[in-house]
């Protein structure tokens, strides 16, 4: 049987612990599980959880990888609304906070590890922490303050399996990746603090760390599509604080946040996503993981495109029957939140569709819209029938056509009745017959429309 997380988390930390060969009481590996598990319940999270990290560490064997792992998540400032009460007081001593803003302080500690892990992160006394690597400088800081047990090498082979967890990052102007730009560091900084590492250490190091952040973006390389979308969709709450209220978020702020992350999926290039350092991972497998990376976001992206032209629809009805509302007071309640009762939606009453011969559409989007992600969760609908219906009533050319025209709507350069007037009649006959049976209120205001 599987033990709980909380007790997951003690023997992760005691295994590295035991595997350098540290004589830590298990009392230490309990305390520090702990502090690592409630940093990583707040409210708001939803996928930066304990549950991930554990999954992270899964196949990591490495003691300085478990202990980077564990710690490589605890402040997450956008999602906790700042520092959680586990690590602000920690923090104090090495930042300030400054409205959205935080600083390291210009008089931080004189202590050479901490003086090691600035550097390692290229900053000073004085700067401003970016907005890049934020949250995995100050979990850094949190890590090795709490990790007093380890010896100075160990220390940094932590601050560089963190740092390398920093998401995204391309070559630079000389060709050379996030890692390889870390390996020029470590050189300067062995010398600048005569810790005597030797190459092959460093090396090492490296090889490790980038393990972990392959491993922390692995659901990239998901050969299920769903399962990779899956993930995605429980980052929806994460940076959309209303979708934790399943019935209670609008219309339109539904939309916002489909847009964020299709915004972030047409942003993120595969290359940037999986890093490599001297054949780790192989070339072979490396070429693979970019592959259904590239595969897996352009299939995310026109799956988040097919949501947003049918929630556009949605929109403009709400706003031209009255004003944004609810989602559930258009569409109905979710249903897997009312499982022993019969749950009216409006997909109910939208008309049987068959695909037509004259349009193209992309397989997995349709299997996508119709059957789900891989996971039911508390805010969304596991498919999408209406989107499905839309989907499949215009093709792949059409829905995306519309959709730039609803871009322009959303902007507000073009009124939501004349979004309405261009869409095929039947299309927009059919949603709002389907939305005035589920909407007492709107019910006569729709009746313009069908």
């Amino acid at each position: 049987m599987q033990k709980s997380i909380i007790n997951q988390l003690i023997l992760r930390v005691q295994e590295a612990f035991d595997k350098l060969n540290l004589a830590v009481p298990i009392s230490v590996s309990e305390s520090l599980a702990l502090f690592v598990y409630k940093c990583m319940i707040g409210k708001h999270r939803t996928f930066h959880t304990p549950e991930h990290v554990l999954k992270v560490c899964n196949g990591l064997q490495h003691p300085i990888q478990i202990l980077a792992t564990l710690f490589h998540d605890v402040v997450y400032f956008q999602v906790d609304d700042g520092f959680g009460p586990e690590t602000s007081v920690l923090l104090e001593a090495y930042v300030v906070r400054e409205n959205q803003t935080v600083k390291i302080k210009s008089d931080f500690p004189q202590d050479e590890v901490l003086r090691l892990c600035l550097d390692v992160f290229d900053y000073q006394p004085g700067d401003e922490v970016r907005t890049q690597g934020f949250n995995e400088f100050l979990s850094t800081l949190v890590g090795i303050h709490l990790l007093p047990y380890l010896s100075q090498r160990n220390l940094l082979g932590i601050m560089v399996g963190i740092e390398g967890t920093i998401p995204f990052r391309g070559r630079d102007e000389a060709g050379k990746n996030c890692f390889e730009r870390m390996e020029y560091r470590l050189g300067l900084l062995n010398d600048k603090y005569q810790l005597g590492i030797k190459p092959t250490h460093i090396d090492l190091m490296l090889q490790l760390a980038v393990e972990i952040a392959n491993k922390d973006v692995e659901n990239f390389s998901e050969a299920n599509v769903a399962e990779f979308l899956d993930n995605t969709w429980r980052l929806l709450p994460e940076t959309n604080n209303h979708l934790a209220l399943a019935n209670v978020y609008t219309v339109r702020s539904y939309r916002q946040a489909l847009q964020k992350i299709e915004a972030f999926m047409n942003f993120v290039p595969a290359d940037y996503v999986f890093q490599q350092y001297r054949q780790t991972p192989d070339e072979l497998r490396y070429q693979q993981m970019k592959a259904q990376a590239q595969e897996n976001i352009d299939t995310a992206c026109e799956y988040l495109q097919a949501k947003l032209a049918s929630i556009a629809i949605l929109e403009a009805l709400a706003q031209v029957s009255g004003g944004d509302a609810p989602m559930s007071m258009f569409i109905g309640d979710l249903r897997h939140n009312h499982a022993l009762q019969a749950i009216e939606r409006a997909e109910d009453y939208l008309p049987a569709v068959a695909l037509s011969d004259e349009f193209e559409y992309n397989p997995a989007v349709l299997k996508l819209l119709e059957f789900g992600r891989a996971s039911i969760l508390d805010f969304d609908m596991q498919n999408a029938p209406i989107s499905y219906f839309v989907y499949a009533s215009l093709g792949k050319a059409h829905t995306m056509g519309y959709l730039q025209l609803a871009r322009q709507m959303f902007e507000g350069q073009i009124k939501e009745e004349d979004y309405l007037a261009a869409l095929p009649t039947a299309i927009r006959s059919a949603l709002s017959r389907a939305c005035a049976q589920v909407s007492v209120s709107r019910k006569e205001a729709l009746k313009v429309f069908f």
